[in-house]
């Protein structure tokens, strides 16, 4: 009971002392303050990463896969029969296995032979946007069902019988993939392009949002500590940027340096 006791004292004794220096130092509870908000970019970046890298092996394993798929390449190639079943349905069966919202198999012209989210839209032409793409995911804005979205998308290729085919494919930019982008509960990633801002779900709709002063931006009437993560869109001359927010850590938060790494 003695060593328990003499635990908690020594615990609040810290914490006492902790939040003397945040209120008597601000300047030190900033510093804890920008030391967060940077580390937090730096992992939102690595999770960014990892969903690129996610792709393109979902891509690689898609086109290896239907490159040695006997009933595509028969239908295709011997029947030339780009309307039969095991063509224009092949992208629609492993989309959503993939965990995708866009998949495409087009020939070298880039005509589609199969989608995964319009299949009605086989036999087009989607050149203009493969000509954007390749095996490094890039950003774009895309044409879904009739709706201008925002994508994270890259393009393989692949043979059959010496000729080449490609696969394209990716996701859509929305609270779910942001979701995914987040370290920490209290930690929020928005993707602003041009006057568009995508993720507001997560604090709530969003009516006002200020510039970044010192680390510190204001949306709603809120602070919160924030970092950008500039990215270009292609064939898009608009801005595009991640934020990175954080609630404002109170004095007690100088004690959080300990469990950043």
């Amino acid at each position: 009971m003695k060593v328990l006791s003499y635990f908690i004292t020594i615990v609040l004794t810290a914490i006492i002392l902790a939040a003397i220096v945040c209120l008597k130092f601000p300047s030190v509870n900033n510093r804890v303050a920008r030391r967060r908000i940077a580390i937090l970019r730096t992992s939102v970046q690595r999770k960014l990463e990892q969903q690129k890298e996610s792709l393109i092996k979902k891509l690689d394993a898609f086109a290896n896969v239907t490159a040695q798929d006997r009933d595509f390449a028969m239908r295709l190639l011997v029947e030339t029969d780009r309307s039969a079943s095991d063509v224009v349905e092949r992208a629609q069966q492993f989309i959503h296995p993939m965990n995708l919202d866009i998949l495409e198999i087009t020939d070298s012209a880039f005509v589609l032979l199969s989608s995964g989210h319009f299949p009605a839209s086989a036999g087009n032409s989607i050149e203009e946007k493969c000509s954007m793409l390749d095996e490094s995911p890039a950003f774009l804005m895309d044409n879904i069902m009739g709706d201008s979205v925002a994508t994270l998308q890259a393009k393989v290729s692949f043979a059959i019988a010496e000729l080449p085919f490609y696969v394209s494919g990716g996701v859509i930019i929305d609270n779910e993939f942001l979701s995914r982008l987040m370290p920490l509960d209290d930690v929020y990633v928005l993707l602003k392009t041009g006057d568009e801002i995508i993720g507001g779900k997560a604090i709530g709709n969003i009516g006002s949002i200020s510039d970044i002063e010192d680390q510190r931006i204001i949306i709603n009437s809120k602070e919160f500590l924030a970092d950008t993560i500039a990215v270009s869109f292609q064939g898009e001359e608009r801005d595009a940027t991640f934020y990175v927010l954080s609630k404002v850590p109170g004095p007690l938060s100088v004690l959080s340096i300990f469990n950043l790494k």
